[in-house]
């Protein structure tokens, strides 16, 4: 049987690194808004097979710089559907707005359900207070 180290769960959830990450994310991320929305000549969905996609990510996840994390998000931000173009159609999934984003970014840690009070009390009663806002 495996067991992790007390010190492997903390480099986990070093929350220095954590900040400094997230800072990083944050100006990349804010970069590419201001990219999309400038309407600079990128297409609006890559012209990249899927079979040119899987080796691409199966070579860079089998190196250590696959796993360098702005190396990583920039090649996923690269390689996707790029909602924020002006010249996206929006067809199927709108473009999300950015302070969501930064909400989704709390639920997504603190990771709190919302099926039974004990395991998401303020999202539990949040889904209520919005539903009770939609059924008027």
């Amino acid at each position: 049987m495996h067991t992790t180290s007390t010190s492997s769960i903390k480099a986990i959830y070093n929350g220095d690194q954590f900040r400094t990450q997230g800072h990083e994310l944050i100006d990349m991320l804010s970069d590419y808004l201001t990219k999309m929305l400038q309407g600079e000549e990128l297409p609006v969905l890559p012209n990249l097979s899927p079979d040119t996609l899987y080796t691409h990510w199966n070579h860079k996840l089998k190196t250590e710089e696959g796993f360098h994390f702005p190396s990583l998000i920039q090649g996923v931000l690269d390689q996707s559907l790029h909602l924020h173009h002006p010249r996206n159609a929006g067809h199927q999934v709108s473009s999300p707005a950015p302070l969501s984003v930064l909400a989704s970014l709390v639920s997504d840690l603190l990771n709190n359900g919302m099926a039974v009070y004990e395991t998401g009390p303020a999202s539990s009663v949040m889904d209520r207070l919005v539903i009770e806002e939609v059924n008027k």
